[in-house]
């Protein structure tokens, strides 16, 4: 039996920079739902390799917590940030969804125990997000 899916990792570049056919300058529509998560009590985590975020994602208030690879000393596909980010989150990797768009990055949070969204396009990650947290 699967435990309850309490938290959502995801990646900066190529999804939660993703505004899919939305109006340039307008917020991302991955970024709009991580903030509606995490109002319903869903941990938020952005789980990323580069060495920063832009301020519109680390000022947004949708997260609660941010772990780059360049400060924490290891990175994607290592198992290790993925322990790591489900710690800083408090909570057991197997209650956390990890949305990437990258599938070795999804296969790697997978075989730690997460629950592997590969981010294709926006729509179908918002989909699938439904599914998991609804």
């Amino acid at each position: 039996m699967r435990t309850a899916l309490s938290a959502l990792v995801t990646d900066y570049g190529g999804v939660l920079d993703d505004h899919g056919t939305e109006q340039p300058g307008a917020r991302a529509p991955l970024l709009v739902r991580l903030g509606e998560l995490r109002e319903r009590g869903v941990a938020t985590a952005l789980l990323s390799n580069g060495n920063s975020v832009p301020p519109e994602v680390a000022d947004a208030g949708v997260l609660d917590v941010m772990v780059l690879s360049a400060e924490v000393g290891t990175s994607k596909p290592d198992p290790a940030i993925y322990h790591l980010t489900a710690e800083f989150l408090g909570v057991s990797p197997r209650n956390c969804v990890f949305v990437d768009d990258v599938a070795r990055n999804v296969s790697a949070a997978v075989r730690t125990g997460m629950v592997g969204v590969l981010h294709r396009d926006v729509a179908s990650t918002l989909d699938e997000l439904a599914v998991l947290f609804e």
